[in-house]
């Protein structure tokens, strides 16, 4: 397998953990707003958490490549922001979800 090949296969991972991540974690958001049940929030922040740490090292793993390869940095680009804009997504999940868990835990 040659570089681009494999930098391919970077930037298409990428962007499909970008998009699972995410559907992942409005999934569980979901779950967690309808059902009020207060177990799911540990599961919420083990994901949250997990999910971080994966992020991250996709996305250092792309920067790298960003660095390395002169070719296909737009589209680097574009996959690098996509992983960036879980970050926000996963900050307001869990302000939301403490919200919830609060108004949970205040009503009984």
């Amino acid at each position: 397998m040659n570089i681009n090949d494999r930098l391919d296969k970077d930037i298409n991972f990428g962007r499909k953990v970008s998009l699972f991540t995410f559907l992942v974690a409005t999934l569980l958001m979901l779950i967690f707003y309808f059902t009020e049940y207060i177990g799911t929030i540990y599961l919420v922040f083990l994901y949250f958490f997990t999910a971080l740490g994966f992020n991250s090292y996709v996305f250092l793993r792309l920067l790298i490549s960003y660095f390395k390869e002169g070719e296909k940095r737009t589209t680097i680009i574009f996959t690098l922001v996509l992983l960036l804009i879980n970050i926000p997504v996963g900050f307001l999940y869990t302000d939301l979800g403490f919200k919830i868990y609060n108004s949970i835990m205040s009503n009984n």
